[in-house]
């Protein structure tokens, strides 16, 4: 076999036997992780975290398996070589990410950053992004340190693991194998109902993802002397590597994970080490080409650098990377790593071994307490505004949603309905707005437009819910929140109350055309047709306006709809940074035509509902949403429109929301 370039010999490999086609394997699921990550191919990409989880498991249970055996393992000497291995590049990639972010990132996401280096250092960052993170959302592609999260979950289960097996050392083989599949089987059931239940919490902590490791695990505390058939062992490595390759390709970001699901690309992998235990199948011999195997040596710091290079081109590009970008961003990974594995990691892993356990912890100690202190003054400095230059400062301001426009079920209990305009129990409502977190933005601006026009107005709003009777998300992300008590409780309100106005503000084609990365959790259903899918969905939408309709027509009661703001397929306001950073005269959104494709049924279900009732219409919002040329308004000298892709903001609803609604509120005014 011809030597590759910079070839190295894992440190491990002087206790345990080399397995060249494992290098290969890791080559493979790196490069699976990269492909998905680039959006180049691969939809289930993303397994090769979950094989990366079985080697692991594999290669640190044979290594401390072998030393027990023969007498020379202990925990400090273990854990000095998991410092040596991991720490130095992770370090580096932290602090030149950390540095890069001080010159790319906004304020407040230099400040995110520097959280998430914080929980890196403490080995806790996939409880981090579990708090702050859906792994497939768009927002989380732009945040730099996102896939720490796996190495977080491989840290903690270093900590664990030799521990567990120091004691089983003291009983028997049978006694050993009995606890790990005992806690096996407790993770893989644990991880299966969270999926279900609990699926961001499944996916990024380690009781639910220790199942995956452990298999690796199961699989070297087994007897891995030589196969007694190599024809049956090659076929096994045949069915592993199918198995894998079926996921990467059949599976996506719905596909429900990890669950049952992921024992395909584990399994496979489980299948693969075991089937080339000998190294001498078609499959051995291809895994253990130089070339892929060399991914596979360099595939750690391939995976620390990959992800900050591809989140730093998407926050200024845009979520979605057109392939050139792409492409040129892997070909930045694939530089970085190798500087990294020829400097940084085969230095400290084949280095002066003789460097004592404290040494190593001392320096590991000292390096993270500087980075950390770094990111604690970033923090305290809320990302340093005052780098951002002052023509472009009125485009940072803070867009946050006001929650306090925010209404519960307890709400109507505690008399507790967020009031707008100069409201006096005594005196009847004008209007109220009915809506979901779309209503909920717009308060402040509702709120202002009532006292201008001296009208009293409530808002009855609460985020992720359609305005529509009897129906529910099939998935909602708020188990705990009944929506069909809530709309039911929203309809006796108003009738009670009898408003003049009830005007509805929702992002509705979300919930009956899926989210627009295909995922299909925010569809709604009713009683009627309560399979999700986007027919049923629209259908539910129809009954449920129509149920408002027909409710309050005895009220003498309007009813107004406002159609969707446009959902942008960028971030906008850092489409406006980077438009006056780099002194671009204009800068615009999505166009007329891809909003009116993805609102067309919506479209035709609300002109139905108009023609049908003559107490209900449709507030007229594309020309003040839209130029002339047909592009989206994003913002102007003053600040961004947008609190995020499809959110409001409060300038904004000020700039485009003021003239549609002018006339509407004169009109309430003049019944007074």
């Amino acid at each position: 076999m011809k030597a590759w370039p910079f070839q190295a010999v894992p440190l491990e490999t002087t206790h345990l036997r080399y397995r060249a086609d494992i290098d290969g394997l890791r080559g493979v699921a790196v490069m699976l992780v990269l492909l998905f990550h680039a959006d180049i191919g691969f939809t289930g990409g993303y397994v090769g975290v979950d094989i990366f989880f079985v080697i692991s498991g594999f290669l640190i249970t044979g290594l401390i398996f072998a030393r027990q055996q023969a007498g020379t393992f202990g925990l400090g000497d273990f854990w000095n070589r998991r410092i040596r291995r991991i720490f130095p590049a992770s370090l580096a990639m932290t602090a030149i990410t950390l540095l890069s972010g001080f010159f790319l990132l906004l304020p407040q996401d230099l400040t995110e950053l520097a959280q998430s280096a914080t929980a890196q250092f403490a080995m806790v960052s996939n409880v981090y992004f579990w708090r702050t993170s859906d792994y497939f959302a768009g927002a989380a592609e732009t945040k730099p340190l996102l896939h720490t999260w796996s190495l977080a979950v491989e840290e903690q289960f270093y900590l664990g693991l030799p521990c567990i097996l120091v004691v089983l050392n003291r009983f028997t083989r049978r006694v050993g194998l009995t606890v790990l599949l005992t806690l096996f089987a407790s993770s893989f059931l644990l991880c299966q109902w969270g999926t279900v239940h609990h699926p961001t919490a499944t996916f990024f902590l380690l009781p639910t993802r220790m199942w995956e490791l452990l298999l690796g695990s199961l699989l070297a505390y087994a007897n891995q002397g030589p196969g007694t058939s190599l024809k049956r062992d090659a076929w096994l490595a045949m069915i592993g590597l199918i198995a894998i390759v079926y996921a990467a390709i059949a599976f996506d970001s719905n596909t429900r994970f990890p669950g049952v699901n992921a024992l395909i690309p584990c399994g496979g992998a489980v299948a693969l080490i075991h089937g080339n235990r000998g190294q001498v199948s078609l499959i051995a011999r291809a895994l253990s080409w130089a070339p892929i195997r060399f991914v596979g040596l360099i595939s750690y710091s391939l995976y620390l650098w990959h992800w900050p290079v591809l989140a730093l081109l998407r926050y200024w590009l845009g979520t979605e990377l057109a392939w050139p970008f792409a492409a040129v961003g892997l070909a930045l990974s694939f530089l970085l790593a190798l500087i990294s594995w020829r400097f940084i990691e085969q230095p400290f892993r084949n280095g002066r071994r003789d460097l004592k356990t404290r040494t190593v912890v001392s320096c590991a100690i000292a390096a993270s307490v500087l980075l950390l202190a770094a990111c604690r003054w970033t923090v305290v400095r809320s990302g340093f505004p005052e780098r951002i230059p002052t023509a472009v400062q009125s485009l940072i301001a803070t867009n946050e949603i006001p929650r306090e426009y925010e209404a519960s079920l307890s709400s109507f209990a505690e008399d507790a309905i967020p009031r707008l305009g100069p409201f006096l129990p005594s005196t009847p409502l004008d209007f109220v707005v009915w809506g979901d977190s779309h209503a909920v933005t717009l308060g402040r601006f509702f709120d202002a437009q009532a006292h201008q026009f001296e009208l009293r107005g409530a808002m009855l709003a609460h985020g992720g819910t359609l305005p529509t009777p009897n129906t529910w998300r099939a998935q909602s992300y708020d188990r705990a929140f009944d929506e069909r008590a809530w709309n039911r409780a929203v309809l006796d309100w108003i009738r009670q109350h009898r408003p003049r106005l009830v005007i509805l503000i929702a992002r509705w084609a979300v919930n009956v055309e899926g989210r627009p990365n295909g995922a299909m959790d925010s569809l709604i259903v009713d009683e009627v047709d309560p399979e999700p899918s986007r027919q049923n969905a629209i259908g539910a939408l129809d009954r449920g306006l129509a149920e408002i309709a027909e409710s309050i027509n005895s009220l003498e009661t309007e009813i107004l709809v406002v159609p969707q703001i446009p959902l942008q397929a960028k971030d906008p306001q850092k489409s406006l940074l980077r438009a006056s950073f780099f002194g671009f005269s204009e800068v615009s959104g999505i166009s007329l035509e891809e909003h009116q494709l993805r609102q067309s049924r919506v479209t035709q279900c609300l002109e139905k509902l108009e023609q049908r009732y003559d107490h209900v219409h449709i507030l007229p919002i594309r020309d003040a949403f839209f130029d002339q040329l047909g592009w989206s308004r994003l913002g102007d000298s003053k600040g961004c429109y947008y609190c995020d892709r499809d959110h409001l903001s409060t300038h904004g609803a000020e700039q485009l929301l003021a003239a549609p609604f002018q006339s509407v509120f004169a009109k309430l005014r003049e019944g007074h």
